[in-house]
């Protein structure tokens, strides 16, 4: 930042003072934290996942994360100890909704058929509306926009 053209020799328009800044602080995001691609999807979650499978994934989120970030032994431990320690309840949970909600369908076949067609085809996962990318260029193209609505 020091050495650019901003700070080295700074414009007296303030049409091309802004448009300095905003190359220089383009130019230093670019090199600094360059934009990446990353693929996202939506899932609807299981309807026997409460507030308490919730919170037990988060923590296992977590100390995922403290394991890629360090690569300690502790680290990996906590873990993979968290992770098993999620499985068991939501096995169980899984299993005790499950067996209710096909219970509740006594009599009723075409119910039942419909929720062990559910249970057996889960449904795929769907691609998120809006990319990164398209964030991206609604933005860039909205900041266009309003450069070139700048009264002169």
């Amino acid at each position: 930042m020091r050495v650019s053209s901003f700070v080295q020799s700074p414009p007296s328009d303030v049409d091309e003072l802004f448009d300095a800044y905003n190359s220089t602080l383009l130019s230093l995001l670019d090199r600094h934290a360059p934009v990446r691609l990353r693929p996202t999807s939506v899932r609807q979650s299981e309807q026997w996942l409460d507030a308490d499978c919730r919170a037990a994934k988060r923590k296992t989120r977590c100390l995922e994360r403290s394991y890629h970030r360090h690569h300690g032994l502790a680290a990996r431990d906590a873990s993979k100890t968290q992770f098993q320690c999620q499985w068991r309840p939501f096995r169980n949970k899984s299993a005790a909704y499950w067996m209710k909600t096909i219970a509740d369908c006594h009599n009723n076949t075409p119910l039942l058929w419909s929720k062990v067609t559910r249970l057996l085809e889960p449904s795929a996962t769907t691609q998120q509306l809006h990319t990164a990318n398209d964030l991206a260029t609604h933005f860039t193209t909205k900041v266009n926009n309003v450069h070139q609505s700048k009264p002169l």
